[in-house]
């Protein structure tokens, strides 16, 4: 991170906003809420690989620019996809409600589950996986941004944070480092044509 970039965290927190960073965990833990209203942890979905990232739905360019390439890449790996669990985790509780978020995920028709929780266990999660984020205060209560990771961090079965990578490159890039690590055999070379 750069000096801008810690002066800017810096100056954000004194005038009111959030900041989270840490160093990733070996296995991060988690517990939240997905849309559907239940509770979901780090061990939900052990046995299956996740692809964690942290957004929200009011993001204007970032979130929306990853989901699409994520589920583009997800489609791409064919059968193996369905190893794979994404899971998008709000860090915008305050107005990604679980039904607005369902309503926002179900525009990509993927498989990609939302969760959100309580500003608490949003600030763990992220501390928990080394994700950063910073509300940027705007004119008025519900008019903010906030500037948040851009990295998917990649479970595997046995829930250690194998990899994480930026997600907004597009969907080859997604595609070639979760078949590298999913189904190195060659996962998603059906039928994709070039790269």
């Amino acid at each position: 991170m750069s000096i801008a970039r810690i002066s800017i965290l810096a100056l954000t927190v004194a005038a009111g906003g959030v900041a989270v960073a840490g160093e990733p965990v070996l296995h991060p833990a988690f517990r939240l809420v997905a849309t559907d209203g239940k509770t979901v942890t780090q061990d939900s979905h052990r046995g299956d690989w996740q692809v964690v990232l942290f957004g929200y739905t009011y993001c204007p360019d970032i979130c929306p620019t990853t989901l699409a390439g994520l589920t583009v890449a997800l489609r791409q790996m064919g059968p193996v996809a369905d190893l794979v669990k994404p899971l998008f985790i709000s860090v915008d509780p305050g107005r990604d409600s679980k039904q607005h978020l369902a309503e926002y995920l179900a525009l990509f028709e993927g498989p990609v589950t939302g969760l959100t929780g309580t500003d608490e266990q949003v600030r763990a999660a992220a501390t928990a996986f080394g994700a950063r984020y910073m509300v940027e205060p705007g004119t008025g209560p519900d008019d903010y941004l906030i500037s948040h990771t851009v990295t998917l961090f990649v479970l595997d079965p046995r829930g250690r944070l194998v990899d994480r990578f930026r997600g907004d490159d597009g969907p080859v890039p997604i595609r070639r480092r979760l078949c590298a690590l999913v189904d190195p055999g060659g996962c998603g070379a059906e039928g994709v044509g070039p790269d």
